[in-house]
């Protein structure tokens, strides 16, 4: 199959996938268990599945169908409708671990044009699993435990985990864990073990596990023990507050053909050691919310240290394919207009607002935050119960309650009652001091892990593609995403969708009246006194009839529609964003 889609990628002059897009194809496993070399365990580490669009499997043929007329007369056509066919695709296909080449689908746009309608033929490839090393993982979570080895094929190997420093078990005892059955999201415990024992395959060692052991009251204990509490009275220590840290390292143990192998890993300096950690619900936060005051109203606030443009982690969510490098562009230049990814407030008319999309719990307990923490459950079962449910914040039928875990006389609130509970010790005489907040220590926390902040920036693009380019302004036909290309154009839409989204279609289609009546006049004025064969015809009001005058007829439009979009501050806001681009 491999030759196959070379030998058709050069004979119609596009690239084959291993050169598309930054996806490097993965190197076919030439397990050092065929190349001579001597057999030996290299790595083993704690890991997290995942699936990266990368290899030549081929999946299944999808045929996709143009909503809007599309030119594909040139290479450079062909590509970035290719590109808009992934990003609106993508995250059907991610739901079946499938994705898409933008050179295999420009290969297959044959024709120089595509009407509404027509459809295009394209070959899906599978998601290839990846094993991804972390560095630390909460009590409960599933991980694997991950080895690459040389020249151990169909041997069985042994691997154990232990302490660092003796705490959750006795000295020297390796860690018992449950072994895990089941695919993702479908897991099942099995027995508690202390050996995870597999056969080499294709070089690799992979074991499922979950990071606790099989009785209740042994976890409550390992619980106890890393939350600094023993039934032993102790001198106090220096720093009452000190929690004990938790750091694991692994040992190996395989027998080759020449000799037995033992070998330790993550414990050669204090940096590698994997650590177990608990959920502690955000406790480090504790006088970090600042009171402030929203006209008469006091309540607290942390204003984040995470913009948009300094997220971590976008390389990664465009080799994942979550993100194209376009659309990440168009966030980045958003960024100075929208809240940190990071921020936490609860000093308006609702609940709480958190996020870059400023996303809210309302009055009522519902919103467009407890959706996101929601669709987060459904995703990530177990960070959902590290970051929330286990730290009293649980979200059912889109509305979000808290209860104060701590406090057995506690009830679960929502509504004015939570909203009254978050800001209580928040009042005049304590503007701009920093206070704890309980209720929004665990908020904050959530909005500052990798996984969550993941999923804001997946909301962003969401919006953007399936709720504000698919917009038809009022008055036209067409959508917004027929009328924008640029970077710019995307930006200012989905900045005005976040802040006034029931104004977005009314203000794009009075943008437009203003640009055809503009050039209306300005036609009229030039074809006064020339001949019929000189006079310019009306602009279309099909933007997808502009060709060559699209970018030109696009600038003007936004200019006109950026300074008067209904909102607050948009004159500036907009200025922000053309100073990006």
């Amino acid at each position: 199959m491999e030759d196959e889609i070379l030998e058709h990628s050069e004979s119609k002059g596009v690239s084959g996938p291993e050169e598309v897009i930054g996806q490097e194809r993965p190197q076919m496993n030439s397990t050092p268990a065929n190349d001579g070399t001597a057999d030996g365990i290299l790595d083993a580490y704690f890991a997290k599945k995942e699936y990266r669009p990368r290899g030549n499997e081929v999946s299944r043929s999808y045929t996709y169908s143009f909503n809007n007329p599309q030119d594909t007369a040139t290479e450079a056509e062909k590509r970035e409708i290719a590109r808009q066919i992934i990003s609106l695709k993508s995250a059907e296909w991610k739901e079946t671990k499938e994705f898409a080449y933008d050179a295999i689908i420009a290969q297959a746009l044959i024709k120089t044009r595509y009407d509404s309608q027509d459809t295009v033929t394209f070959d899906l490839y599978k998601l290839q699993p990846e094993f991804r090393k972390i560095t630390a993982a909460p009590l409960e979570s599933v991980v694997y435990v991950f080895a690459r080895t040389s020249n151990l094929d169909e041997k069985e190997m042994t691997i154990t985990i232990h302490e660092k420093e003796q705490l959750l078990v006795d000295e020297e005892s390796p860690l018992p864990v449950l072994e895990v059955t089941g695919d993702d999201g479908e897991e099942e415990n099995g027995a508690e073990i202390t050996e995870l024992t597999e056969t080499i395959e294709d070089g690799k060692f992979i074991k499922k596990i979950r990071l606790r052991p099989a009785s209740d009251e042994d976890l409550q204990n390992w619980r106890d023990l890393m939350n600094g509490e023993t039934e032993e009275e102790e001198e106090e220590s220096e720093d009452e507050n000190e929690i004990p840290e938790v750091f694991l390292w692994l040992k190996a143990i395989a027998e080759g053909d020449e000799e037995s192998h033992t070998n330790e890993f993550l414990n050669e300096n204090d940096e590698a050691y994997f650590e177990l950690n608990i959920c502690d619900c955000g406790k480090r936060f504790a006088g970090s919310f600042q009171c402030t005051r929203y006209g008469t109203v006091f309540g607290p606030v942390y204003w984040g240290d995470m913009p948009l443009e300094d997220y971590p982690q976008w390389d990664d969510l465009v080799a994942d394919g979550r993100v194209t490098v376009f659309e990440r562009d168009v966030m980045i230049g958003m960024s100075p207009n929208e809240g940190d990814l990071d921020s936490v407030q609860s000093y308006d008319s609702e609940i709480l607002t958190a996020g870059a999309m400023q996303k809210t719990i309302n009055p009522t307990g519902q919103g467009e935050f407890p959706i996101q923490v929601a669709e987060f459950k459904e995703l990530n079962p177990e960070k959902y119960n590290c970051l929330f449910e286990s730290c009293g914040w649980t979200v059912e039928e889109n509305t979000m309650y808290y209860q104060d875990l701590s406090n057995s006389d506690s009830q679960r609130v929502t509504g004015r009652q939570l909203k009254n509970l978050i800001r209580e010790g928040f009042n005049a005489s304590e503007f701009r001091n920093y206070l704890d907040c309980k209720p929004l220590e665990p908020i904050l926390k959530a909005v500052k892990d990798p996984d969550f902040q993941a999923k804001q920036i997946d909301d962003f693009i969401d919006r953007l593609r399936n709720r504000v380019l698919p917009t038809t302004p009022v008055g036209y036909n067409n959508t917004i995403g027929e009328y924008l290309n640029s970077a710019l154009g995307h930006a200012t839409v989905l900045d005005h969708h976040i802040n006034r989204p029931a104004y977005l279609d009314n203000d794009f289609g009075s943008a437009l009246d203003v640009f055809f009546r503009q050039v209306d006049r300005e036609i009229e004025r030039y074809n006064v006194n020339r001949s019929s064969d000189e006079q310019l015809q009306p602009v279309s009001r099909n933007p997808n009839e502009w060709g060559n005058n699209h970018a030109r007829y696009e600038q003007r439009i936004l200019d006109i529609y950026g300074v008067n979009r209904r909102g607050t501050d948009m004159p500036e806001r907009y200025r922000r964003m053309q100073d990006r681009f």
